[in-house]
């Protein structure tokens, strides 16, 4: 027993040093997981406190080939020490003055002490399902959330026909950016405390697209566990779309030449069209470039077995804490900022 407890003193010391030494050098400390070991940045937020950066570590193995239109698989482990340096690519959208690329399944981690348990907040974008990214330079920064002691994960998904494509049916059943999101809730359950977080002190947090995303995660039976509080900011599954999925599905499998209904040469003829070919088709099917919420979930049996609406009537949800919100606004950017000029035209002519 004795010699347990000087184990733990040792290692407790051992990880407080390197955290001393890493902050005396300027260097974020680094950080060994089950996967390999992962070396960070320095940033700082926006009152001067150092942070530590862990950026573009995959959570998932490429979703490209077979893997496109499929649940994502879990990233096998590294030998080398993982520089997590820079952001990920964003995943393939219509939009982004960042770099993209369909292998996008990372996620960020930003801590300022690796040797504590803080609590954690998963941020999930926004953008109506079809764009969006955890940038942090651009989107979704950690400068102003970590002056508090807390981690802070960001995350990378698929959008548009990427991570919603579906005919209803076993072969493409759909809701894969949102089993993106739940794999990447798993890597944190698994790996946040190496970080300094505090796995049983997970929120998730997200805004339009994700506020909704977040409420499909309370109503979903695979995320039970993954999380112990919510923040849904101007989004949430209770609200009723017109889903179909189905018919943008076999709409772009049209007019991209492949077949509509057979869902198996459907996949395996899409399968083949290059990532940007399927961003630039389904672009042209946005009215002035507004991002109309086209891709959505399904209630496939696994992620969600009822709609969110019934399984929280019917108290058959994850009941956890939750902060609910609207941006005022919110969206008046678009008609009266960058697409203005396109109304003015169309309504001259």
């Amino acid at each position: 027993m004795l010699a347990t407890i000087l184990i733990c003193h040792f290692l407790l010391f051992t990880a407080q040093l390197a955290h001393q030494q890493a902050v005396a050098a300027q260097e974020a400390p680094l950080i060994e997981i089950s996967l390999g070991k992962i070396r960070g940045s320095v940033l700082t937020s926006r009152k001067g406190r150092e942070i530590y950066a862990y950026r573009g570590i995959y959570y998932a193995e490429a979703p490209t080939g077979s893997r496109r239109f499929a649940s994502p698989e879990p990233v096998q482990p590294w030998n080398d020490t993982l520089d997590a340096l820079a952001d990920g690519p964003t995943c393939p959208q219509p939009f982004g003055d960042q770099q993209m690329d369909e292998n996008c399944l990372s996620l960020n981690v930003f801590t300022t002490n690796e040797t504590t348990s803080n609590p954690v907040i998963v941020w999930i974008h926004g953008g109506a399902n079809r764009e969006g990214n955890a940038n942090s330079e651009y989107t979704s920064g950690p400068h102003y959330l970590l002056d508090e002691d807390i981690v802070l994960v960001t995350v990378f998904f698929r959008v548009g026909a990427f991570g919603f494509l579906s005919t209803g049916t076993v072969d493409a059943p759909g809701n894969y950016g949102y089993l993106d999101q739940l794999l990447a809730l798993k890597w944190v359950n698994e790996h946040i405390q190496n970080f300094g977080g505090d796995p049983k002190r997970v929120t998730l947090l997200g805004q339009s697209a994700g506020g909704f995303a977040v409420t499909l995660h309370m109503a979903s039976p695979l995320s039970a566990g993954l999380f112990h509080g919510a923040i849904a900011v101007s989004g949430s599954a209770t609200s009723h779309y017109a889903i179909d999925n189905a018919y943008w599905s076999r709409k772009l499998a049209h007019e991209l030449g492949c077949p509509k209904y057979e869902t198996k040469y459907l996949l395996n003829c899409l399968r083949q069209v290059s990532w940007e070919e399927i961003v630039n088709t389904t672009v042209r099917w946005e009215n002035y470039g507004m991002a109309n919420v086209k891709w959505n979930y399904e209630i496939d049996g696994k992620f969600l077995v009822e709609h969110p609406s019934e399984a929280i009537r019917g108290n058959r949800f994850n009941r956890v804490p939750i902060i609910t919100g609207i941006t005022r606004d919110e969206f008046d950017v678009m008609p009266q900022g960058e697409h203005a000029s396109q109304f003015k035209q169309d309504y001259e002519n």
